[in-house]
């Protein structure tokens, strides 16, 4: 499937050593939960430098550019990935082929399911000619994330050997559990886990959080990345109940469009919803007219009597779970149509080649959606209907 090519490459930076922005100098940070569904992609800045915690599914990875690039963010200091589930990997390769520029890949450094050279960290650094540095218990990046497990290697799922860290500055502090469940907190329970704000694991599921770690990270700010529409039975009321009970605010990804937004400085600590700051609104009257599986085409007509740019939408088909990017300057004239082909298709006159081919399913129910570069939906159609 053809990606965003890379326009940027960054150097390989070694080793894990302190860098200019340490916990001891580190004044301001800010956390942004990305609203990606259930799934997990966490922007951090500490000053001035900006992190990257998970990257989504793959096809909520357009979310997580959309809000990279509303923070005007060309450039990644380091790439967390807490294990290979892909709902945290989803969106790696595509990062890895944007043109954020990206200084290093971090790894849990135990994993299950995939030898070393197919862990997708290890696939997507390559993309950029770089490797990944596998961290566990008590390694340091930049001397303000603190990592706190993996501890030992847990055989029975890879959610039990995501990478745990600490954020620490001076105004605040952060816990992210990643998917951790309850095997894997049993091997922290003795340490000192104190932080302000906890990003509860495994999208508050049943299976995690216990009491003895609400206790232990005793925060007093809670965030939940989850959606009850793809997963009903998250967030766990007895999990919520136990956050409740501990005091905490709790915030949920679902309850905004953009997500979450949490700030640490010398006025203290604030969490609350977040907006897009450069959204344009959704624009009427743009339709997807026609799917056609057998010839792997899609029509697009705009029904209004103004030109509509659509540079930065995509497309995105449901059953085969593939993004297509419209380019820049991608303009549908007032009350015209244009045909979007793949290399499958034979007959029809096309305006715009999706490079891949067999892009819509001629055997299942497949719904190829039009979405903004935020990820909202603009219009879709099934195939057939």
């Amino acid at each position: 499937m053809k990606r965003i090519l890379v326009l940027l490459m960054a150097f390989l930076m070694c080793g894990c050593a302190k860098s200019a922005v340490s916990g001891e100098n580190a004044d301001k940070a800010e956390i942004f939960m990305v609203n990606v569904g259930k799934a997990d992609a966490i922007i951090v800045r500490v000053n001035s430098d900006y992190y990257l915690i998970d990257t989504a599914t793959e096809e909520m990875w357009p979310r997580v550019y959309a809000a990279l690039k509303d923070m005007d963010i060309a450039h990644l200091k380091g790439v967390f990935i807490t294990h290979t589930d892909k709902d945290h990997v989803g969106g790696l390769e595509m990062l890895a082929q944007s043109d954020i520029q990206i200084d290093a890949f971090y790894a849990s450094k135990y994993f299950i399911g995939v030898k070393e050279e197919k862990h997708p960290a290890v696939k997507a650094a390559a993309i950029r000619d770089m490797k990944v540095q596998f961290l566990g218990a008590d390694d340091n990046v930049d001397g303000v994330f603190e990592v706190v497990a993996p501890v030992m290697l847990l055989e029975d799922k890879d959610d039990n050997n995501s990478l745990v860290m600490i954020l620490k500055t001076q105004n605040g502090s952060a816990f992210f559990a990643g998917d951790m469940e309850y095997a894997q907190e049993d091997t922290i329970l003795h340490k000192n886990l104190k932080a302000d704000v906890l990003k509860v694991g495994n999208h508050a599921d049943d299976d995690t959080t216990s009491q003895q770690l609400i206790d232990k990270v005793d925060a007093k700010i809670a965030l939940i990345s989850t959606s009850s529409y793809e997963k009903p039975e998250t967030p766990d009321p007895s999990l919520v109940m136990r956050l409740e009970d501990k005091g905490m605010q709790i915030f949920y990804t679902e309850h905004s469009t953009a997500g979450i937004r949490v700030t640490m400085d010398a006025n203290g600590i604030h969490a609350g919803y977040a907006e897009w700051k450069n959204a344009q609104p959704i624009p009427e009257g743009v339709y997807i007219t026609a799917v056609d599986p057998m010839e792997d085409t899609i029509e697009i007509e705009n029904r209004t009597q103004v030109d509509i740019d659509l540079s930065g939408y995509y497309l995105y088909s449901s059953k085969g779970k593939e993004i297509m990017y419209l380019n820049s300057g991608t303009v549908i004239k007032a009350g015209e149509k244009i045909v979007i082909g793949t290399k499958s298709t034979q007959n029809a006159k096309i305006d715009i080649l999706w490079d891949d081919k067999n892009v819509i399913n001629d055997s299942k129910t497949d719904t190829i959606t039009l979405n903004n570069p935020y990820g909202q939906i603009v219009c879709a159609l099934t195939a057939n209907e």
